[in-house]
């Protein structure tokens, strides 16, 4: 298998004025999220982060500078992967402990997540 750098990792289409399309072009599109990224006057907004394969707050230029808000719509493993990165992380309150602390089970990372999800 092919390892892909993680500079390529994600893949940026600029949707509208100030609003970014982030994915991972590695995961299989059905296991893959929209990361959506929206530039504010006073933060940025980041909804869902991807599977954390790769530091997305590394590897992404579009998000330094400026406070971010990480916005989770759900916490399944390939919408909260890297919300670990951001200090303010948000979910609804229904959502909450598993976002805090998350497992396989609960993100259900099990039984999806294998070797046969990525490209």
């Amino acid at each position: 298998m092919k390892r892909i750098a993680p500079e390529v990792w994600y893949s940026i289409e600029h949707v509208d004025d100030g609003v970014s399309l982030i994915f991972e072009p590695y995961i299989k599109a059905f296991y893959r999220c929209n990361i959506w990224h929206v530039h504010g006057r006073d933060a940025d907004m980041l909804v869902d982060s991807g599977m954390g394969v790769v530091a997305l707050r590394a590897h992404v230029s579009q998000l330094t500078g400026k406070r971010c808000l990480s916005v989770a719509s759900h916490t399944h493993f390939d919408h909260i992967g890297g919300h670990h990165e951001f200090d303010e992380r948000l979910v609804h309150r229904t959502e909450s402990a598993t976002l805090s602390n998350p497992s396989r089970h609960d993100t259900l990372a099990d039984p999806y997540v294998t070797d046969d999800i990525f490209t």
